[in-house]
């Protein structure tokens, strides 16, 4: 098992393209904590289906376009797991309408939330670190790597 006893976070995860990571991860070994907005019978779902792999799961209800939220979920990782090891950032938020010109400022500002606010939020949070200094530096490095990596025309040397 490659990912054996990693812990991994994956927003989400209850359906899609999130379900699909989550139970690979486990298949592969990790523990597993399974972001959702809206709670639906899907969070029942995938949590016995990681069960049944053996693997060790956790729900938690949050909407990562708020900080606190974002935090929350954070601290509620590592309290139980003690550390995060994988963080898929798989939660998205899109508009039902179209056109694109008649969608309204709040729908736009949830999409932003989500979509590129709520990114950040987890990927470059120290809230759960004890060694903030090393930490936002290790994250300020991480955060710039994800902004400059898609934009480059190959891998860097």
């Amino acid at each position: 098992m490659r990912l054996n006893d990693k812990v991994a976070v994956v927003t989400g995860g209850t359906s899609d393209i999130g379900r699909a990571i989550a139970l690979r991860f486990a298949r592969e070994g990790a523990n597993l904590v399974i972001g959702y907005h809206n709670y639906s019978p899907k969070v029942s779902l995938i949590v016995k289906e990681i069960e049944n792999l053996e693997r060790k799961v956790i729900t938690v209800k949050v909407d990562i376009s708020q900080l606190s939220n974002a935090e929350q979920m954070i601290r509620d990782t590592v309290n139980v797991f003690g550390r995060i090891d994988i963080l898929v950032n798989n939660a998205a938020a899109s508009w039902a309408r179209a056109p694109i010109f008649d969608i309204t400022e709040q729908e736009l500002d949830k999409v932003i939330g989500v979509n590129l606010k709520g990114y950040f939020q987890l990927h470059c949070n120290d809230s759960s670190r004890d060694d903030k200094t090393k930490t936002r530096q290790n994250n300020q490095h991480k955060c710039q790597s994800l902004l400059i990596q898609p934009f480059q025309a190959k891998p860097p040397m």
